[in-house]
């Protein structure tokens, strides 16, 4: 399988509650009405609710799109420069500031917790972006990442934790943020949060958010 994520910011004039609210009652089941074409097996949105720490991100939403093949892009972008799907542009002018997105291929790194299956209702999270210090590599970096994301589990109670490295080879645009650490919460949406100092100790720049994911039932 193959992991992309979309950073998407809502347009200005959108709330972060209109931004949610539109995406999923209307923009994700458009997108699930064209499987056929969009090809994704799981499709989730991890929505920004709210900065508990750090600086803002440009974004409002981490979209994950899991791909089977790689080669199944190509059939998404055919039908995304045809006709067919002039429906889904308009739609995503109505609330995205399109032209501000961003994606790129990651990896998933499972540190704590079982493996992922489906989440059939809203779950609350800690979505957490990571900048690595210019001096560190990118490889040592993540492997301290993920060795320090698993004292969330303590700290948090948390039932499962992933690091998302961004795979460069096949980005389209280098993303903001060299990791993203995802905190499946065994409750409500955070009020605050106090991070492991390892977690930071290589970081130049990092975000905490209170976010919510929801995760598309998509047909067998």
């Amino acid at each position: 399988m193959h992991k992309f994520i979309a950073l998407i910011p809502r347009r200005a004039d959108r709330t972060q509650a209109f931004f949610q609210h539109h995406y999923e009652t209307r923009h994700a089941p458009l997108a699930i009405a064209q499987l056929e074409h969009f090809r994704f097996q799981k499709y989730v949105r991890n929505h920004l609710v709210s900065l508990l720490a750090g600086t803002r991100p440009d974004f409002d939403v981490i979209s994950e799109f899991w791909y089977a093949q790689l080669s199944d892009l190509a059939v998404v972008g055919t039908f995304l420069a045809s006709p067919a799907a002039q429906h889904i542009h308009d739609d995503e002018d109505h609330f995205m500031d399109q032209p501000k997105v961003i994606s790129s291929e990651v990896r998933e790194h499972l540190v704590a917790g079982d493996a992922r299956g489906f989440d059939a209702q809203p779950v609350a999270k800690l979505s957490i972006g990571l900048h690595r210090m210019s001096a560190v590599a990118a490889d040592d970096f993540i492997t301290a990442t993920r060795a320090a994301a698993t004292e969330l589990v303590a700290q948090h109670g948390a039932l499962r934790v992933t690091v998302d490295e961004p795979i460069t080879d096949n980005t389209s645009a280098k993303l903001p943020w060299d990791a993203f650490v995802q905190v499946w919460l065994n409750g409500s949406l955070a009020a605050d949060c106090e991070l492991p100092p390892a977690l930071l100790r290589n970081t130049s720049n990092y975000f905490v958010a209170a976010a919510e994911g929801c995760e598309s039932a998509l047909p067998a």
